[in-house]
C-alpha cells in the first residue's frame, strides 16, 4: 500500500511540473502558440509604381495639361504636361552652351489627343520659354527650344531603360504615353521666376503654362539621357 501511495504522489509531482513548464513557455518574450506569425513585407516588383528603386518611379507632374496642335497637314493634336524638375545649367551632356547663356532643361509628358489615334509630338520649333527678359536691350528671346531628345515610351522610363523602345522623330503611337526632354538657351542673367512655357499652335496662336520653379542642375545627367 505504501509503495502505491508513493507512486501516486510521484505521478502527481511529475504532472504538476509538466503543467508549470507549459505555462512558463507561453509567458516569456517569444511568440505564444496563439500569437499570429510575424508579417514580412514583400519587396516591390520592378517596373511597378511605388517601387523603391528611383529608376522605377515615373517623374511626377509639375504643371497643368496643355492641349496643343502641330499645324501640319491639317493639324495633329497632342497633350503636353511638365513633369519632374526644371533645371538651368551651363553644362549639357553632349551639347555646347553658348557663352553668356544658360540652358533651361525641362521634360514633357506627351500623348496623342485623343489617345486612341496616332499623332505628332511638338518639335522644338513649336515649344519655347518666354519671360521678362524678352525684348530688353541686348537680350534676345527665342520663340523655340534649341533642342529636344528622342521620344521614350512610359514603360521604358519606368524601367530605367531610356535607350530602349525609343521612336526616332515626332510620331506618337495611339494609346501610348511618352516622355521627352527639351532645352532652351536664355541669358545667364534672365529672371525665370515669371517664365512661362508656350506651345505654338500656328496662325499666331499660343497655349502657355507657367514654367514653375527652376533650380540649378547638380552634377550631370546620365549618359544617353538627352540622346
Amino acid at each position: 500500500m505504501r509503495s502505491n501511495r508513493l507512486a501516486v504522489r510521484a505521478f502527481g509531482f511529475l504532472t504538476a511540473a509538466l503543467l508549470a513548464a507549459g505555462c512558463s513557455s507561453g509567458s516569456g518574450t517569444g511568440p505564444s502558440r496563439d500569437s499570429p506569425a510575424p508579417v514580412v513585407p514583400l519587396p516591390a516588383s520592378p517596373g511597378v509604381l511605388g517601387a523603391t528603386s528611383p529608376s522605377d518611379v515615373l517623374p511626377k507632374p509639375s504643371g497643368e495639361v496643355v492641349h496643343g496642335s502641330v499645324p501640319k497637314d491639317g493639324g495633329y493634336r497632342y497633350t503636353a504636361q511638365l513633369v519632374g524638375e526644371t533645371h538651368r545649367t551651363a553644362a549639357l551632356p553632349g551639347e555646347p552652351v553658348p557663352a553668356g547663356k544658360t540652358a533651361v532643361l525641362f521634360r514633357l509628358k506627351l500623348a496623342a489627343d485623343p489617345v486612341d489615334r496616332s499623332s505628332m509630338a511638338p518639335p522644338e520649333l513649336l515649344v519655347g520659354i518666354q519671360g521678362s527678359w524678352c525684348g530688353k536691350a541686348g537680350d534676345t528671346c527665342s520663340i523655340w527650344a534649341n533642342g529636344a531628345s528622342r521620344l521614350v515610351v512610359e514603360s521604358s522610363v519606368r524601367a530605367g531603360n531610356h535607350r530602349d523602345s525609343v521612336l526616332i522623330g515626332d510620331v506618337m503611337d495611339a494609346n501610348t504615353v511618352y516622355y521627352r526632354y527639351y532645352w532652351q538657351f536664355v541669358p545667364e542673367t534672365a529672371d525665370l521666376s515669371d517664365a512661362r512655357l508656350c506651345f505654338n499652335q500656328g496662325d499666331g496662336k499660343e497655349a502657355c503654362t507657367p514654367l514653375g520653379p527652376v533650380t540649378p542642375l547638380i552634377g550631370k545627367l546620365p549618359d544617353g539621357e538627352l540622346a
